[in-house]
């Protein structure tokens, strides 16, 4: 071999290893700490916070924009706007005015448009991000999460106060219909075809089982005590609920529709995010300031992280 050729063909095999490299590193998740009023930005692959931002808030909500250009980031209790971070230096760029505090922020498929649940008045708010046009839906009763379908032709808001979510045409910005659950939904997640949804009910230790489609609630499955977050992973195939009273995270089988495991993670989890690849689970532990990272395939705790400062909802 002609030794052009020979080191053409070792730059090359350099290159392709760095591309698997790069592909196969872990996506940063950007976590709000509400009482320290700071975000942190973790290297999951490191298993550690590369960055902490200062905020002039106290952040309970938190969604990161396409590329990982802006970081969302609202006030839970007194604040009426959505400040905008940029994601490199955590300088404030913007402010979105909505009208009220925010409880949870949730980003479109596309994420071309961003929601924010308004709790305490009833509504939530639809940013369009490339615009900053921001258009106000009254859904009523105490909005908790927005949540998307991957498809993007609806989101659904559980009310905390009810028994129903709140389906919501973005286009329209209005309520096309209501589904009745089980009482007082929170966080929820939809399946990767946009059929099912699953929904937190905390009075009852369940997660109600949601047919989108046909806009009826079928089941529910008992994960256990003050269930909180709750996420998909796995290839779609687990859908993963943390257990505040317990310090659990239940594992239910999406085919069986039965608990496969739990998981103890430590005390009181509360927010649960599974990374855009489904392969981990990331639960936060405000109360030991820690994000607890899960192999979703495996169903074992592969990392504990150390972020500070009472962690809520976590974003990618």
């Amino acid at each position: 071999m002609p030794r052009t050729t020979w080191f053409s063909s070792i730059a090359l095999l350099g290159l392709l290893l760095a591309g698997r490299a790069v592909a196969g590193a872990e996506p940063l998740a950007y976590v709000a700490l509400s009482n320290a009023r700071k975000v942190a930005v973790v290297d999951v692959g490191k298993g550690k916070a590369v960055r902490t931002f200062s905020v002039s808030v106290s952040p309970h909500g938190i969604a990161a924009s396409a590329g990982g250009r802006f970081i969302f980031v609202p006030d839970l209790l007194q604040e009426k706007t959505i400040r905008v971070l940029d994601a490199q230096t955590g300088r404030e760029v913007r402010q979105i005015e909505v009208g009220a505090p925010v409880h949870h922020l949730t980003l479109a498929p596309d994420r071309r448009r961003l929601y924010a649940t308004l709790t305490s008045v009833g509504r939530v708010a639809i940013v369009e991000v490339d615009t900053w046009r921001v258009r106000v839906v009254e859904v009523g009763g105490a909005p908790d999460y927005a949540v998307t379908a991957p498809e993007g032709a609806a989101f659904y808001v559980s009310d905390l106060a009810g028994s129903t979510l709140a389906v919501v045409d973005p286009d329209a910005a209005e309520v096309r219909s209501r589904i009745t659950v089980t009482d007082g939904p929170g966080h929820g997640v939809v399946s990767r075809d946009s059929a099912w949804g699953f929904f937190t009910a905390s009075g009852k230790g369940a997660v109600s089982m949601i047919d989108l489609r046909r806009g009826r609630q079928t089941n529910s499955v008992l994960t256990g005590p003050d269930p909180h977050g709750v996420g998909i992973g796995h290839g779609g195939r687990r859908l993963f609920v943390s257990n505040h009273g317990d310090g659990t995270v239940t594992v239910i089988n999406l085919k069986t529709r039965e608990v496969e495991r739990r998981i103890k993670v430590g005390q009181g989890p509360e927010h649960l995010t599974a990374s855009p690849d489904g392969r981990l689970i990331l639960v936060a532990l405000p109360s030991d300031n820690l994000v607890v990272v899960i192999d979703a395939r495996r169903l074992e705790v592969v990392r504990r992280i150390q972020v500070g400062g009472d962690p809520h909802q976590i974003a990618f």
